[in-house]
């Protein structure tokens, strides 16, 4: 059921951006890069709840020689509808699907916006920087492939250490190709927009390119006081979109980011670390145990022989089990028929069987639906006794 795999991919991605969180206060304490935790986790929430259950259907595959209907269909037994379960599902689906549509509709438009107003831009040289002036867009990057820093007009009367400052921030996110960064989270966003931990991770990436990159020019411009009053003189002016890095990109993160450039005490500083990687290893092992990574990653079989919901004296139908039984490796392998190898004729057979909560086969429920030569019947049908 789809809503299963959902909620396990939500508390997947919730414990992972707990462990980022936790990640993120060691490596700031350490004075490292903050941004690394928080991609990982952003890439591991899309990635893994939508390619586990491919990877493991392909092992299956791999290591199961045959997989038949482990079930006795009978016409006059089907139900007239399709079960409720199935109704969720396909609700679920639409919702996604018109869902992604409309983030990725805000994307494209916002990319959109970017291009008309870096056309609309004037190529100057600032400071011996290369740059775009705006009438009153920026400061920021604007452009992916081809990032180019945006001044508005009225940065330009900044005093010149002040203006040296805006120009070194906005070339620090072009090196580090924040863009990238920024652009590729949006389109994590519109892949699975229902998970709704994975937009806070989105954000924390956000605050966390913002965070190195102050990091990275106070490293040059060692004064924290008035690069602070520039963040907050930058936070009035009017935002260019969500989706180009600026100096003060959010104005809720002005106070993060401020508490970030203050010094941590020496005796605090180690304590903090130890603390805070723990905390992420414990987030981290819980987000990959089995019953979470294994939910989100899909069903896994599971032999339920005593429990007082199943009725070994009825045939369950397909839309009744979660999963299907497999065939174990190794257990009453078909024998091709020499005679039809040697003819060199290949076929197929479709046949349905009952199989008891023991995984044996249950003698006399062998029934062929199609099948192309009787040879091929009869190597199925013999073969079948011996399966476990």
């Amino acid at each position: 059921m789809i809503a299963t795999w959902m909620l396990s991919a939500l508390l997947f991605t919730a414990l992972l951006g707990a462990a980022a969180f936790c990640a993120e206060s060691a490596l700031r304490a350490a004075g490292r890069p903050t941004r690394w935790p928080w991609l990982v986790a952003l890439v591991a929430s899309v990635s893994w709840p939508l390619f586990a259950p491919l990877a493991r259907r392909s092992d299956a595959l791999q290591s199961v020689a045959i997989t038949l209907p482990t079930i006795q269909v009978v016409p006059d037994q089907l139900p007239a509808t399709m079960p409720w379960t199935h109704w969720i599902d396909v609700v679920l689906l639409t919702l996604w699907a018109v869902s992604s549509v409309i983030v990725l509709v805000r994307l494209v438009h916002a990319l959109v916006v970017l291009a008309r107003v870096r056309r609309a831009s004037e190529p100057r040289v600032v400071d011996g920087v290369s740059v775009l002036v705006s009438a009153s867009a920026g400061p920021a990057v604007i452009g992916v492939i081809q990032p180019r820093v945006m001044l508005p007009l009225a940065l330009l009367d900044l005093e010149a250490p002040l203006r040296r400052l805006v120009l070194r921030h906005e070339q620090e996110h072009c090196r580090a190709r924040d863009p990238w960064i920024v652009v590729g989270s949006a389109f994590a966003l519109a892949v699975v927009p229902w998970n709704l931990p994975l937009w806070w991770i989105a954000r924390r990436v956000r605050l966390a390119i913002e965070v190195d990159c102050d990091a990275r020019v106070l490293a040059t411009e060692p004064n924290a006081t008035r690069y602070g009053q520039l963040l907050l003189l930058i936070a009035q002016r009017e935002r260019i979109t969500m989706f180009a890095p600026m100096l003060a990109a959010s104005s809720s993160h002005l106070e993060q980011r401020i508490a970030a450039m203050l010094p941590i005490r020496s005796n605090r500083r180690r304590s903090k670390i130890a603390v805070a990687l723990v905390a992420s290893v414990v987030a981290g092992i819980a987000a990959c145990t089995s019953r979470i990574s294994g939910g989100s990653a899909g069903p896994t079989p599971v032999v339920t022989s005593n429990s007082p919901d199943v009725n070994l004296d009825q045939t369950y139908f397909e839309f009744q089990v979660t999963t299907q039984v497999q065939q174990i490796p190794g257990t009453g392998n078909i024998r091709y028929p020499d005679a039809l190898r040697a003819a060199n004729v290949q076929g197929e057979i479709l046949a349905q069987f009952v199989v008891d909560a023991s995984g044996q086969f249950v003698p006399g429920s062998f029934q062929m639906l199609r099948s192309s030569h009787d040879l091929f019947t009869q190597a199925v049908s013999s073969a079948l006794p011996t399966m476990k």
